[in-house]
């Protein structure tokens, strides 16, 4: 099947668009056309030569044959006519099941279909399947309304989750259907997107230019995405042209007649020049689509007025799809019919070319588009990832129509699969407290109230006709659930350090600003946002239903330090008691922290030290938890293999990593690597001696140890503000004396210093100590020269120490009783992670998957859950993360090629995950 995928592949993501419609020019039909078994396709096209690229050209060869022979001819029935599009029947009859009125996905293939279906879309292949299926029974269909991500047919784990599960690490903006509704919106009202599709493609292509040998014209997306508008207004068209069994060779005139539509543009190069006459037709296909869309489609009350969201979703649509995802009707309404109008006429061998062509051409494009918006390159990291979030949103905006759609998915459809318990919804707060207030509403709005369907729903039983059919479906479906929604409030990190270009060239220079600490701005935005939730839980109700705060992003772009001051007040904010009145409020619960961390880094050690900053300046531990945490559950010697044992870092970044490694190997006692240390010594006198003894540094602290400077780093929780003003304006005060009097004043200021260890009023009160973190903030030449790049290389010795240290970071996470938040995909795209069975989640919880007492007492048996992250980026659900990593386990063999864990213990350990999720869950 592997071969299977790869074709599927490469004639659906692969082929260059225009190419298709050239085809229809000169041929009568695909039977006939070289283009299906021209070899040239698997040899010569870019994309082919980078999916076969392992295989010799004798291996391509009978390959091509048995494309030619087999795979483009019907699986149930050879009747002598190819198709392309039966390479997706040959798929899927083998790995979707038909289980009364939706599909499902075999379990024991779910890992080739989220290979595939992850780099094209699951809707090619479940409308394409349920048309073959009942082109061959006969039979005819009306509920298209299934669940946007598929679950398999695995019993044993539905039973298991049904009992109920958290989402304890959701990005409400990143977890609904991004993708699809984009697309929809694009179709449909392309005048109020295109400008932000132009901004999307100025930014550039994050699947890179499609690298097409067929033909050499320049090609401009936007004209193919006008091509594709055009072309599945016609597709819609041809539906009902279809069932009255007129001519595929009519449908140029049919068009050309109803539309006044010159059919013949679509076949020019997609480009400004070549296609000025689409650009002349595109207009005539708006209204068209408007018509449409006014006349015959659903129209939803959105700001007093009644408005289309898709005009293929038709109003006379069976009621039955209003319980389902109905928002997806449409455009698998075009789908499913195209596809069954395909199969009829190939199984009847009449003439499909246009309605082929067409349909392939559509598929084509918007695949191109959604690499754009489903992270589907292979690039590693968060930067990679981070240029996805960054647009994932823009296409729907949050005053549309689509944004309400979007969030009612997200909200309130995930709710009716699962049995959702628990669903954290994470957001960013706003700087304004009116404005954080009326977001929080306004989600909770449309989420609306226990057991009630969304505002929508309920307008579209009220249109229908069958209101009692739904009604009675409904009461019969309808069950008790405890689940509830609350927020996590997500600071975000951002890089927001003063820059300045020097003559145009990318060497960049920090401003010699005295003044301006490290990332200042960003301090002023966390504090702002800070005092905006204190606020909020001092005069609104919404603030009973934000629970915990979180910081999210780039590690590389902020570190722990930017967030102390914000947390630490936070975390301890109580309400007092003559502020507890708001409504018949009696209480506030304190607000519970998660933070991003160890999820990307340039080295292991980065990673970690990001992850103990967390615990030390934030003053995290019992029940608080992280997001990710992959620092200290990837494999050492894997990840560093995988960076070729060299990394680039700047100077200052070295030089923190390895005093901190010093002091960790140190303070674990971990002796053994004392040969180690005295390199890494030698490395930190060095580094020390660039960065920062050229910078007119007082002499009292020209001789500093790697301990002092450890030191000065438990500081950097510290506001460095209150250094600043110290050293400028009050150095005649003892420092003891100076710090006492801070924490005397109000609850914020008393936050500015660490308070998470007693003996760090000793540090404070050395005055060397206190110096160096001033400079560390304030020097120029400090910054400058710690910001330069550095390659540093990984030895053998290094990686064992690092193996060492992580294994003890492990055990202080589970001292302090923190649980861990693991995102399977999310961390398999983003993090060093080649399989969902090399995710550390097993490393940090074995207990009911091994047997071995030795293995279970080695493994730490941290809380673990799983959950989501971004669910429209990754295109995934809750219930695929938990399938995905349970037919892993169960697809994993041990060096004798034998199953390694036995099936019910993989089912105990799943359930065991599904408990410590609700566990870790911040409600009470």
């Amino acid at each position: 099947m592997d071969n299977l995928r790869k074709t599927i592949k490469l004639f659906f993501n692969g082929l260059d668009p225009d190419s298709v419609l050239k085809e229809l020019q000169g041929k009568d039909n695909l039977v006939n056309s070289k283009y299906v078994n021209d070899r040239a396709v698997f040899k010569k096209t870019a994309f082919a030569q980078r999916t076969f690229d392992n295989n010799s050209v004798d291996e391509i060869n009978n390959l091509c044959r048995k494309v030619e022979e087999d795979w483009s001819f019907s699986p149930y029935k050879n009747n002598g006519v190819r198709s392309p599009f039966y390479l997706l029947s040959h798929f899927t009859n083998q790995v979707i099941t038909d289980e009364g009125k939706e599909p499902f996905i075999v379990y024991e293939h779910l890992l080739k279909w989220r290979d595939l279906t992850f780099e094209i879309g699951e809707d090619v292949f479940s409308t394409s399947h349920l048309a073959y299926c009942d082109v061959i029974s006969n039979r005819k269909r009306h509920y298209l309304s299934w669940r946007p991500i598929l679950f398999s047919n695995n019993k044993r784990l539905k039973k298991i989750l049904e009992r109920g599960v958290a989402e304890n690490h959701s990005h409400l903006y990143a977890s609904s259907l991004n993708f699809d509704v984009s697309w929809i919106a694009l179709m449909n009202k392309y005048d109020l997107k295109k400008n932000n599709l132009k901004k999307i493609l100025k930014e550039g292509r994050l699947a890179g230019k499609a690298l097409y040998d067929f033909n050499n014209e320049k090609v401009e997306f936007l004209v193919l995405i006008k091509k594709a508008i055009a072309i599945r207004l016609l597709l819609f068209e041809a539906i009902e042209y279809y069932n009255k069994d007129i001519k595929d060779s009519d449908l140029e005139k049919h068009f050309n007649d109803k539309l006044d539509f010159d059919i013949n543009c679509l076949f020019q190069n997609a480009n400004t020049v070549d296609s000025f006459k689409l650009g002349l037709n595109f207009e005539k296909i708006k209204n068209q689509i408007n018509f449409l869309g006014n006349e015959q489609a659903i129209k939803l009350p959105y700001k007093s007025n009644l408005e289309f969201y898709d005009y293929a979703a038709i109003r006379n649509m069976h009621p039955e799809n209003y319980s389902g995802c109905y928002f997806l009707f449409g455009e698998r309404y075009i789908l499913y019919h195209s596809f069954k109008n395909l199969y009829q006429s190939l199984n009847t061998k009449k003439d499909v070319v246009i309605l082929e062509k067409f349909l392939h051409f559509y598929l084509l494009i918007k695949n191109a588009f959604r690499n754009e918006i489903i992270q589907l390159n292979k690039r590693y990291g968060f930067g990679n990832f981070k240029a996805y979030q960054d647009r994932k949103y823009s296409l729907i905006g949050h005053k549309t129509i689509y944004n309400t759609f979007f969030l009612d998915m997200a909200l309130n459809y995930n709710r009716e699969l699962m049995n959702i318990k628990s669903h954290e919804v994470r957001i960013g707060p706003n700087e304004k407290v009116l404005e954080l207030k009326e977001s929080l509403e306004g989600i909770i709005k449309i989420r609306g109230s226990e057991n009630s369907e969304a505002d929508w729903k309920k307008y579209l039983l009220g249109i229908s006709d069958s209101i009692k059919y739904i009604r009675q479906l409904k009461e019969e479906n309808k069950e008790e659930k405890c689940e509830e929604l609350f927020f996590v409030l997500h600071f975000f990190k951002r890089d927001c350090n003063v820059y300045n270009k020097k003559n145009n060239t990318k060497n960049y220079i920090w401003i010699k600003q005295v003044k301006q600490s490290r990332d200042e701005t960003l301090r002023h935005k966390v504090k702002k946002n800070a005092y905006s939730i204190i606020e909020l839980r001092k005069n609104y109700a919404i603030a009973t239903k934000v629970r915990g705060i979180d910081a999210a992003s780039s590690e590389i772009a902020a570190r722990p330090e930017v967030f102390g001051l914000a947390f630490r007040y936070l975390k301890k904010h109580t309400l007092k008691q003559e502020e507890i009145f708001v409504k018949g409020i009696k209480s506030i619960k304190p607000l519970r922290v998660t933070f991003h961390a160890g999820e990307d880094f340039f080295d292991i050690v980065d990673g970690m030290r990001y992850i103990d900053e967390c615990m030390f300046f934030l003053g995290m531990g019992q029940g608080d938890r992280f997001g990710h945490a992959l620092a200290i559950g990837v494999d050492v010697h894997d990840y560093f293999e995988l960076k070729c044992r060299k990394i680039m870092m700047t100077k200052h970044m070295i030089l923190d990593n390895i005093v901190w490694l010093l002091a960790k190997t140190k303070e674990f006692g971990l002796k053994e690597h004392l040969g180690e240390m005295v390199k890494l010594e030698d490395i930190f006198k060095q580094l020390f001696s660039e960065i920062y003894l050229n910078s007119n540094i007082d002499s009292e602290i020209r001789h500093i140890s790697y301990h002092d400077y450890y030191d000065a780093w438990k500081l950097r929780g510290d506001d460095p503000n209150v250094y600043y003003d110290y050293f400028n304006k009050y150095t005649h005060i003892n420092l003891a004396i100076y710090f006492n009097e801070l924490i005397n004043n109000d609850f914020w200021d008393r936050c500015r210093l660490n308070e998470g260890d007693f003996r760090l009023n000793q540090i404070r009160n050395r005055y060397e100590i206190s110096r160096l973190y001033y400079e560390y903030h304030y020097n120029p030449s400090v910054k400058n020269k710690g910001n330069e790049i550095k390659q540093f290389e990984i030895t053998d010795g290094y990686i064992k120490l690092v193996e060492a240290v992580q294994k003890c970071m492990v055990e202080c996470i589970l001292q302090r009783n923190i649980a861990i938040e693991t995102n399977p995909t999310s961390n398999y795209l983003i993090g060093p992670i080649s399989k969902y069975i090399q995710h550390p989640i097993i490393k940090w919880h074995n207990l009911g998957l091994e047997y071995d007492h030795r293995k279970i007492s080695e493994s730490p048996q941290i809380s673990v859950s799983i959950n989501t992250d971004d669910a429209g980026i990754f295109s995934t659900s809750l219930e695929n993360e938990y399938a995905l990593m349970a037919i892993a386990l169960e697809k994993e063999k041990d060096e004798n090629g034998k199953p390694k864990y036995n099936k019910s213990m993989i089912y105990d350990w799943i359930e065991n995950v599904r408990k410590m999720g609700l566990e870790q869950s911040f409600l009470d």
